[in-house]
């Protein structure tokens, strides 16, 4: 099987029939000129003027050949290029629509990554907060603890965002303990309190405000302690789907609020 010419090859090929069939085309002028002159100088010499007649006809036939014939072969040569440039195209276009796959991908990926690793924060506006907590410590007087999984930075820079509100409200904040751990594992952010607080409000606030409250796998609950009528740990980040994820293990599971 032959194999197919380069785009180099193609080129060389129609520059060099291109050549041929102008060199045609001069040996049918070097041809009509021959005639020309035979017709002017050979009039009494007709031996002479019918082999000038036979050479120039000669001539002019081989050069409306060599037009004909390299002339087809160039055009031949230049729609094997334009076939050549077109699939070269396609094959560029196709790359690039798998390169654009791949950055799509990429940067799907690269969003998951952030969504993962991404610090926890409060909302930026705190104003809303401050003040239902600075009206229901008005009403009842709050006094907050703060436990933070061990070992857990970004635990941690969450539970400390977490008592800089109460701070803005002026809010007691008696025990803050960085180093928590309550047994079994909880995930998320959890809440507790005394009958003293009306915990569904505080928990309705939070969760107005964009807080995200977590997920026990076992039976581990957490207590206001010294002194404290409101708790709240916060336990490691919410993995993605974490529900989804629990269901799957067990059907009957449901997201448990340590209220």
């Amino acid at each position: 099987m032959k194999a197919e010419k380069t785009i180099d090859e193609l080129k060389a090929d129609i520059s060099q029939n291109e050549a041929y069939a102008e060199l045609g085309a001069w040996i049918v002028v070097i041809g009509l000129l021959i005639e020309i002159a035979s017709a002017i100088w050979l009039d009494a010499e007709i031996k002479y003027e019918k082999y000038s007649l036979i050479v120039a006809n000669s001539l002019i036939a081989i050069g409306v050949f060599c037009e004909i014939h390299f002339g087809r072969k160039s055009r031949m040569s230049a729609d094997a290029l334009q076939l050549e440039s077109e699939k070269n195209i396609a094959a560029a276009m196709e790359r690039a629509a798998i390169l654009e796959k791949e950055a799509a991908e990429s940067r799907e990926r690269t969003a998951q990554i952030e969504q993962i690793t991404a610090f926890r924060h409060i909302p930026k506006d705190t104003s809303k907060l401050i003040k239902i907590f600075s009206d229901l410590n008005s009403k009842t007087q709050i006094r907050v603890q703060i436990n933070c999984q061990t070992s857990d930075t970004e635990a941690l820079c969450y539970a400390l965002e977490i008592a800089n509100i109460f701070k803005l409200c002026s809010i007691d904040i008696v025990h803050f303990s960085q180093n928590f751990h309550l047994g079994t594992p909880v995930i998320g952010l959890q809440m507790a309190g005394t009958n003293e607080l009306n915990l569904e409000e505080i928990h309705s606030a939070l969760i107005e405000n964009e807080f995200e409250f977590g997920v026990r796998l076992g039976q581990a609950s957490i207590t206001p302690q010294n002194g404290a009528n409101l708790c709240f740990f916060v336990g490691s980040k919410l993995p993605p789907d974490i529900h989804a994820l629990l269901h799957n293990l067990n059907p009957n599971s449901k997201r448990e609020l340590n209220i």
